[in-house]
C-alpha cells in the first residue's frame, strides 16, 4: 500500500520488525476470512503465494524471509498443502519449502518497443525449460536463473500466471482474441503443466489508495502506465463481469480438465524428434504428447499470435508406447492453419477403449435421459472428426451416417456429423451402452456443465450461464430472448421468473425457451465541448534498467483540454434487469467517464486501442440518480509514440493531426432469466 511505502521505504519485503508486524496483522484478517474455505477443511484453497516476483537478497531478506513469511502464514492457521512463490527473475526458492510457479503472455505490453514485438515464447512447447521468455529468466548481470531447468527437475510444472489477457499500457496497446488466449492452453498442458493459473481470469478496477491513486505509473516509479482505474486487462471475464468470447473459448478446456485432469496429470511429457529451433520457426509442426503406460493424449497447436503458422500437409503422429507404435489418424491427414487442439490416445470410454480420436475431448456425465453415460467431443473446425476404436471391446454399435470400415481389429468410424444427438452409441462386452455426443466447436463454448436438482446436466445455451444453488442462470445483453437445452430432461416443469416454453427435443437434449419483459434504454447524448489542440506526448523514463525513454501518460489537468459530452441515463435504467452496459466506440488517446460536470470524480478510463469500451452502469447507480455522466476524450495525435495495431488505427487524421472523436454510445441492458429445477 501506498502509505506502508512511505512509511518503511527501505524496510520493505524484508525481516525488518515493523515490516513485519503490518505484514502479520494483513496474514491474520486472510486467515479469518478463510475459515472453513482451506483444504483441510474441505474448502477449494489448496495453495499460498507468499511472495510475487521476489529476488531479495542480503540480511533480513531472500530465502530468510520467504521462510519466515511462511511461518507467519501458518502461525494464523493458513495451513495448505501448497506454498508457491513466482519462479522467474532469479527467484528466491527455498530448497522444499515453496513450489515454483511460471506463466507467459500473448503479449508484453511493458516491453519498451513500439512496433510488433517478436512472435510470442507461449505458442512454443517448453521442453527446455518452464519461463516464458517475455517474463524474464536472467539477471541483470546476464547470468541463467537459480531456477534453471536443472534446478526444477524435481519440482511439479505449476503455473499461476497465464494472461487471460493482458493489460494495455499507454505506450503498448495490443488487441487480444479469443484464439490468443486459448491457444496457450494446449501448448502449455503439452508441455507438462499441472495447474494453469490465470492473470488475470476477471478484471477489475483499481483502488483508491490514501496518498496515491494505487495504479502502475511512471510517475510514481513504475516502468509503464495504466489507466487510474480500469484494469479490465481485455481478460475472461472484464472488468464490470461480461463475458467475452475468450471466456467460451477456452471452457471446453476446462470443462476436460475437470473431468479428465486426473488421468492428465501424472502423463509425462513427450519431446517429438524434431521441435521447431525457437519460438520464431515456422517451418517444424508444433506437437507433445503426454503419456502413462498406454494411455496419452496429443497436443497440437498451428496458431501463432500476429504471424500466423501455414497450414501442415499430411500430419500423421506416430506415437511410440510400450506396447505398440500407434499411427494418429490411420491416413495422414491436413491441419489448417490457425488450428490447435488436444487428441486422446487409449482412452477408456465405459468399456469400450477409444485408441484415438480427431476430434477433442470436452467432458462427461454419468447417465442421460436413457441411462447411458454421455461422453462429450467438438469437432476441430478445418479437420474431420475421426474414432477408432479396438474391436474387441466394442459388441455393437450405432453411429447414424457414418462411414464404419473394420480392419487390423479396429473398428474406424469416419463422416461423423456434429449435432447434439448422439453421434455414437457403443456397446460394450458388459456394462450400459455409452452415446458420444459430437458438438461443433460453437455449440462446444455454448455448453455449460452444471450440477441441477441433485444431477449433473448439460446446458446448451448461447446465454452467458452460471449455476447456483441447484439453480440455472443466464444472462442475455441486449435481448430479452432467451433460448437453452438441458440434458438429462427435467422430471418436472422448472420453474423461471418468466414463463417457460418447452420447445420439445433437440437431440438428446430438450430445448426450452423464455421472453422476460423489455426494458428498452434510451440516453440522451450531447457535446459540451470541443478538445483544444494538444502538446506532443512526452517522453519519460522512470527505471534506471531502461535505456529508452517512452511515452509518458497524461495527467489529470491535460483532460480540461479534452472533447467533452454529457450523458444523460434515466435514473430506472437499471430497473427490473442485471445491468446495463453503456458501449462507447470512440477514436482518441484516453477516455474518461465522471459524474457531474466538474472533473472532480472520476469513475472509470480507457486508453484507446481501437476496441469498444464497455462499462457496467450499475457500479455508479447512486451517480446516475445524481444526474448525467461526463465523458472526455482526449485528442490522439497523429505523430503519438505509441504502440497502435495497424488494424485499429485510425485511417485519417484531420488537418490537425490530432483525432477526438465519439462514434457512437449504446446503453444495452443485460437480462437474467433463473430457472428452478424441481
Amino acid at each position: 500500500p501506498d502509505w506502508l511505502v512511505k512509511k518503511l521505504g527501505p524496510g520493505l519485503r524484508s525481516n525488518d520488525s515493523t515490516y513485519l508486524r503490518y505484514t502479520a496483522r494483513y496474514y491474520e484478517q486472510i486467515g479469518k476470512q478463510l475459515q472453513g474455505l482451506l483444504w483441510k477443511d474441505g474448502g477449494p484453497v489448496i495453495g499460498i503465494q507468499l511472495e510475487n516476483e521476489y529476488n531479495g537478497r542480503g540480511p533480513g531478506r531472500g530465502e530468510e524471509h520467504i521462510l519466515r513469511l511462511k511461518q507467519m502464514a501458518r502461525a494464523v492457521g493458513l495451513d495448505v498443502p501448497l506454498y508457491t512463490v513466482t519462479g522467474w527473475d532469479n527467484a528466491v526458492l527455498p530448497p522444499a519449502e515453496v513450489l515454483p510457479v511460471f506463466g507467459g503472455y500473448p503479449d508484453w505490453p511493458w516491453d519498451q518497443s513500439i512496433e510488433r514485438l517478436p512472435p510470442g515464447e507461449v505458442y512454443a512447447f517448453r521442453f527446455a525449460n518452464r519461463w516464458a521468455g517475455n517474463m524474464g529468466a536472467v539477471d541483470p548481470g546476464g547470468r541463467p536463473s537459480e531456477t534453471s531447468q536443472e534446478a526444477l527437475s524435481h519440482y511439479p510444472f505449476l503455473g499461476a500466471e497465464y494472461g487471460g489477457g493482458i493489460q494495455i499500457t499507454y505506450h503498448r496497446r495490443p488487441v487480444i482474441s479469443a484464439n490468443d488466449v486459448a491457444a496457450m492452453l494446449p501448448v502449455q498442458l503439452g508441455s507438462g503443466i499441472n495447474l494453469y493459473g490465470y492473470y488475470l481470469f476477471h478484471g477489475g478496477a483499481n483502488p483508491r489508495g490514501k496518498l496515491t491513486t494505487l495504479q502502475e505509473s511512471q510517475r510514481t516509479g513504475y516502468p509503464t502506465d495504466v489507466p487510474v482505474i480500469s484494469y479490465d486487462f481485455q481478460t475472461l471475464l472484464g472488468e464490470f463481469g461480461d463475458m467475452r468470447e475468450s471466456f467460451r473459448r477456452v471452457k471446453p478446456v476446462h470443462y476436460f480438465l475437470n473431468a479428465f485432469g486426473g488421468d492428465l496429470a501424472p502423463m509425462v511429457p513427450r519431446r517429438p524428434d524434431v521441435v521447431p529451433a525457437g519460438p520464431a520457426d515456422t517451418t517444424v509442426p508444433r506437437l507433445s504428447a503426454r503419456t502413462l503406460g498406454e494411455r496419452g493424449f496429443i497436443f497440437f497447436n498451428n496458431y501463432l499470435r500476429q504471424y500466423g503458422l501455414p497450414p501442415r500437409k499430411g500430419v500423421q503422429v506416430e506415437l511410440r508406447l510400450p506396447g505398440e507404435v500407434l499411427l494418429v489418424p490411420e491416413r495422414p491427414i491436413d491441419v489448417p492453419a490457425g488450428a490447435y487442439f488436444i487428441w486422446p490416445v487409449n482412452l477408456d470410454l465405459g468399456g469400450a477403449l477409444l485408441k484415438y480420436g480427431t476430434a477433442q475431448l470436452v467432458t462427461r456425465i454419468s447417465a442421460s435421459a436413457g441411462g447411458a453415460p454421455v461422453y462429450v467431443f467438438f469437432a476441430v473446425p478445418g479437420i474431420a472428426p475421426e474414432l477408432a476404436f479396438d474391436a474387441a471391446t466394442v459388441r455393437a454399435l450405432e453411429a447414424p451416417g457414418a462411414t464404419v470400415t473394420r480392419a487390423g481389429g479396429r473398428i474406424y468410424l469416419r463422416g461423423l456429423r456434429p449435432g447434439t444427438g448422439a453421434a455414437v452409441t457403443l456397446h460394450p462386452p458388459s456394462g450400459p451402452a455409452v452415446r458420444i455426443v459430437l458438438l461443433s466447436r460453437e455449440q462446444a463454448e455454448n455448453l455449460w456443465r452444471g450440477d441441477v436438482a441433485g444431477s449433473e446436466r448439460l446446458v446448451l445455451s448461447p446465454q452467458a450461464v452460471f449455476f447456483d444453488s441447484g439453480r440455472v442462470h443466464l444472462r442475455a445483453t441486449g435481448s430479452p430472448d432467451f433460448s437453452f437445452a438441458v440434458l438429462p430432461a427435467f422430471g418436472a416443469a422448472p420453474r423461471a421468473n418468466a414463463p417457460l416454453r418447452r420447445l420439445g427435443a433437440d437431440g438428446l437434449f430438450t430445448r426450452y425457451a423464455a421472453t422476460l419483459a423489455p426494458r428498452p434504454v434510451t440516453i440522451a447524448v450531447e457535446k459540451v465541448k470541443d478538445a483544444a489542440l494538444v502538446a506532443p506526448v512526452r517522453k519519460f523514463n522512470a527505471v534506471t534498467w531502461r535505456k529508452v525513454e517512452i511515452a509518458l501518460a497524461p495527467s489529470d489537468s491535460a483532460f480540461e483540454q479534452a472533447a467533452a459530452w454529457r450523458i444523460r441515463i434515466p435514473a430506472s435504467a437499471l430497473e427490473q434487469v442485471n445491468d446495463v452496459f453503456l458501449d462507447v466506440h470512440y477514436q482518441g488517446d484516453v477516455a474518461r467517464l465522471y459524474s457531474g460536470g466538474d472533473g472532480a470524480n472520476l469513475l472509470d478510463d480507457n486508453f484507446f486501442n481501437g476496441t469498444t469500451w464497455r462499462i457496467g452502469l450499475k457500479r455508479y447507480a447512486d451517480a446516475i440518480r445524481r444526474g448525467p455522466l461526463e465523458l472526455r476524450i482526449l485528442p490522439l495525435r497523429s505523430d503519438a509514440p505509441i504502440y497502435l495495431e495497424p488494424s485499429y488505427r485510425p485511417a485519417r487524421f484531420p488537418a490537425s493531426g490530432q483525432l477526438a472523436a465519439l462514434r457512437s454510445v449504446r446503453a444495452l441492458p443485460e437480462y437474467e432469466l433463473v430457472v428452478r429445477a424441481p
